[in-house]
């Protein structure tokens, strides 16, 4: 192996060997070899003057020098051919370039590979030392430190710290034009992992215009079919998708393939990885057959070619596993979930990490199924037995952690979930920095989690906080920070600040179309949220719009039984009952609930939702008995389902108690009330906005039944603590005040009828 190639390595390999040479430089009389020694004393003293292996040391290497009774003239010729040497890419042809042909990978993953043996924190500092130490003898126009700032740029984009990656590959890319040219491999290598450092930032254009540029580059000089030509234009078309060009991206892979295939043979995995690089640009267009062909044929081949219970294979299957995920097809998704891990358990062991992954992804499925204990106990699992193996700083620790978190949320366990986020923010903090990609989206999962709880206030601290970091770190336009504000707006709207809300939603929309184009995937989130707002502030024709349009995209991307364009058609249904558009209404959820028993089952959480739905327009029309009957059955589901204090079930015991209120049943309604109240009092607290709703209702059933003092004892205590939580101008504080307000009119009133 070459000094080059050396430098290629884990700089440890380095530091291995300085120290069999000083241990062999300077050996006992027992293992005295005169010779050896003063040839291991030259080589040292090599090292110490290159800063190979060892800081930098000029004195350390006089005195080694002296020891190999060598001249100081020697050394420095030495170090002459090492400036005079060039590495013309030892990758372009040979045995690398063979063993790349068939298949095999050739290079380190370095960011990989220090993660995984958890050697990032201290790294940076390591190869900042051994660059400036190259620097000061061979300068910063040599390649071995532009090779060291590759990959310390490989690890700075792992941590996140893409502006220090984005500079150290400026410094190579600039360093390789002026000593080999524009058109040199290593010039058109270093624009290329500059290209997917501002890919990684979201700044798709700059991705893009220095990504053509080494595709064109390349197809001059190398030819159209070369293997360095088609990685571009494989990358490339990663940035069209990341730009939601997905025609794009999928006609440039489609020709990458079909070159790879005359070029390869068909099984080569490169074929393979695009392959499912291009099922992947056909899944955002929604083409869900031709996405499960592809995957399928890529695991078919894995297994005939490396086995049933090869790690590519088991990939394969995982992927196909997660694309069943997003069609909702929960069972084949766990059947192949439950298969990938149990191989990976035989095959790699329990504790490996790649299993305890596959153990996440099934965890995953279950939580989706809303089997949230067989979710529970499978995470805990996992995070234990990370926590004993990897540490509890390991990143990977830190995401079953997290995942373990969203589950305690969904099921409303807030102070579990809370306790989890809070702990995963710190070791990230810590470990990777305020500003890490992974450290903000867990400040933003908590937010979440307060925002559940109706503590708006410091759901929206957080949520700005993030907002304003993603904006200064990642750009305005970045999809995390538009994100973001979808976020800070959802809090906004919560607060019943709909125009503060509506002017984020707006421009995040806008951004979104200007990003990516007309309506992609990634802003129905927000477009979904502008509608709400509409309807919030009673701008049914709007929301009725944008709830059409997204239900369309959803219908072309997802299909029209997917549960999300259920939903959608759900919320377009909504807005037709509050346009008193009854009919519409009832034969647009009848339609949507039809397809969720077929789908997702007669007892599924969202079936029952959309019930109770249709029971809230039967109850608009005055049709109470049928409202009646249809709560009385999704109360009785959910319980059954999902637990006597679940929200659902307290969200429909609360429609069916106002049914009995409409038709004076205030007895009835009271009971009802009362339960909903102490539950929810119990489960997400006494000042919780929706826990206040519910006593505001049953303050007008004693009002109803002429218990005035209770009503208005009830009344000034949910006031209070909606001005305490709310804030004096909510819309629920103004609707409870005026409740208060006609009911002391009442009372009024009843004094002067019995004066």
């Amino acid at each position: 192996m070459s000094r080059y190639q050396l430098y290629w390595a884990d700089y440890r390999v380095r530091s291995k060997i300085s120290a069999c040479l000083e241990k062999r430089a300077r050996g006992t009389r027992e293992n005295w070899c005169h010779d050896c020694s003063q040839k291991a004393a030259f080589q040292l003293a090599f090292c110490y003057r290159m800063g190979f292996g060892a800081r930098k040391n000029d004195e350390e290497s006089q005195v080694l020098l002296k020891l190999s009774a060598r001249q100081h003239e020697e050394l420095e010729h030495e170090i002459g051919l090492v400036k005079q040497e060039k590495l013309d890419s030892f990758f372009r042809e040979g045995s690398f370039l063979q063993l790349f042909t068939e298949g095999y990978n050739v290079t380190v993953d370095f960011a990989e590979y220090y993660r995984l043996s958890r050697q990032l924190d201290g790294i940076e500092q390591k190869y900042r030392e051994e660059i400036a130490d190259i620097e000061s003898v061979l300068g910063n126009l040599h390649e071995i430190p532009s090779i060291l700032k590759s990959i310390l740029s490989i690890v700075l984009d792992e941590q996140g710290k893409w502006k220090e990656a984005e500079e150290l590959q400026m410094q190579v890319m600039e360093a390789s034009e002026t000593v080999f040219g524009q058109n040199h491999s290593n010039t058109l290598n270093s624009k290329a992992h500059l290209a997917s450092t501002y890919r990684k930032q979201g700044r798709w254009k700059e991705a893009e215009e220095l990504s053509t540029q080494v595709m064109e580059t390349r197809k001059r000089i190398l030819g159209q079919s070369h293997l360095f030509t088609l990685i571009s234009m494989s990358g490339l078309a990663t940035i069209y998708q990341n730009q939601g060009r997905w025609k794009e991206a999928e006609e440039l892979l489609v020709q990458v393939i079909e070159t790879e295939k005359k070029v390869l043979g068909q099984d080569h995995p490169s074929i393979l990885i695009n392959m499912v690089n291009l099922a992947s640009a056909i899944s955002n267009q929604g083409q869900w057959e031709k996405v499960e062909e592809l995957e399928t044929d890529v695991m078919e081949k894995r297994k005939r070619v490396l086995g049933r219970d090869h790690p590519a294979t088991l990939i394969a299957t995982e992927i196909l596993a997660s694309t069943y995920r997003k069609q909702g097809r929960w069972k084949e998704a766990m059947e192949l979930s439950i298969q990938v891990m149990e191989t990976r358990k035989k095959m790699l062991g329990e504790d490996h990490p790649d299993t305890l992954i596959s153990m996440n992804q099934l965890a995953l499925v279950y939580q989706k199924q809303d089997q949230w204990e067989k979710a529970e106990e499978l995470l805990i699992q996992v995070m234990e037995t990370q926590k004993t193996a990897l540490g509890q700083d390991y990143q990977d620790t830190l995401t079953s952690m997290n995942n373990l978190a969203l589950g305690y949320r969904e099921q409303n366990r807030w102070k579990e979930a809370e306790k989890l986020f809070l702990q995963v923010i710190e070791t990230r903090k810590r470990v990777l920095r305020q500003n890490h990609p992974d450290t903000l989206t867990s400040m933003n999962n908590l937010a979440a989690t307060y925002q559940s709880q109706g503590r708006w206030k410091e759901a929206e601290e957080l949520y700005t906080q993030v907002t304003e970091t993603r904006k200064r770190v990642l750009g305005e336009d970045h999809p995390d920070t538009l994100i973001s504000e979808n976020n800070l707006a959802t809090n906004y709207w919560n607060q019943g600040r709909w125009k503060e809300a509506e002017r984020i939603l707006v421009h995040a929309t806008e951004t979104w179309k200007g990003v990516r184009g007309q309506d992609p995937p990634e802003a129905l989130n927000s477009l979904n949220n502008l509608a709400a707002t509409y309807f919030s502030q009673g701008r049914w024709k709007e929301a009725e719009e944008l709830f059409i349009r997204v239900t369309e995209i959803q219908k072309n991307l997802l299909g029209p039984d997917h549960s999300d364009t259920l939903i959608s058609m759900a919320n377009m249904a909504s807005t037709y009952q509050n346009q008193g558009h009854w009919g519409k209404a009832e034969e647009l959820l009848k339609q949507v609930i039809k397809v969720q028993k077929s789908v997702l089952g007669q007892n599924h959480p969202s079936t029952l939702i959309s019930m109770n739905n249709l029971a809230f327009g039967y109850r608009k029309q005055m049709r109470w008995k049928e409202a009646e009957t249809l709560l009385t059955e999704v109360v009785e589901a959910t319980k059954r389902v999902l637990g006597q204090e679940h929200p659902n079930t307290l969200t429909s015991m609360a429609a069916l108690a106002l049914t009995f209120w409409n038709q004076k049943q205030w007895r009835e309604a009271e009971e009802l009330h009362i339960k909903v109240i102490e539950a929810r009092k119990k489960v997400i607290g006494q000042d919780h906005p929706i826990t206040l709703i519910s006593m505001h209702n049953l303050a007008l059933t004693y009002q109803h039944q002429e218990r005035l003092q209770e009503a208005e004892e009830l009344l000034l205590e949910v006031i209070e603590a909606q001005k305490r939580v709310l804030g004096q101008d909510h819309p629920e504080t103004l609707t409870s005040m005026t409740s208060l307000a006609l009911l002391r009119e009442l009372k009024a009133g009843a004094k002067e009828v019995n004066f």
